[in-house]
């Protein structure tokens, strides 16, 4: 799936093209992330975008991000779940994390919680970019970004 609008705003963030009217931004917020060049990474890439014209409203935190309707309150599935029904207008969510595990709940996923996220994404037309600045995400969830018509951003 691509919801790709003729006339959008378009930004090239690390190599990729990202083009939306729209983006909410899920940030990781675990102490990894505390780093001043990752939080330095992601303000210049937030300012790309709205130099480009691109609308972006913040998703939220997470500690991780854990793809599980069941698992913690606060893992990824939630936080996209809810600021895509604040936002309804939204074409891009842009995850930004290390991709580190840590030892809580919040790295949890599971397969119902993979399709239900998916279900969401297709619902909005929404596409699921993953920005990292460490690790790789996990196989299925950059799978379900490339599904979606989204990718990684490295």
């Amino acid at each position: 799936m691509v919801a790709v609008l003729s006339g959008s705003p378009s930004a090239v963030i690390r190599g990729q093209l990202l083009i939306a009217k729209h983006v909410v931004l899920i940030r990781d917020v675990s102490g990894s992330m505390n780093e001043p060049a990752r939080q330095k990474n992601l303000a210049s890439q937030i300012e790309r975008l709205k130099a480009s014209g691109i609308t972006v409203d913040e998703g939220g935190g997470t500690q991780g991000f854990g793809v599980s309707v069941t698992k913690h309150p606060e893992n990824l599935f939630h936080r996209v779940e809810q600021a895509l029904r604040a936002h309804p207008q939204v074409d891009l969510v842009y995850a930004f994390s290390d991709f580190e595990l840590t030892g809580a709940g919040y790295w949890q996923s599971d397969a119902e919680g993979y399709r239900q996220l998916e279900k969401i994404l297709v619902s909005q037309r929404a596409r699921l970019y993953l920005g990292t600045v460490k690790y790789p995400p996990p196989p299925e969830l950059l799978a379900l970004a490339r599904r979606s018509g989204g990718g990684l951003i490295e």
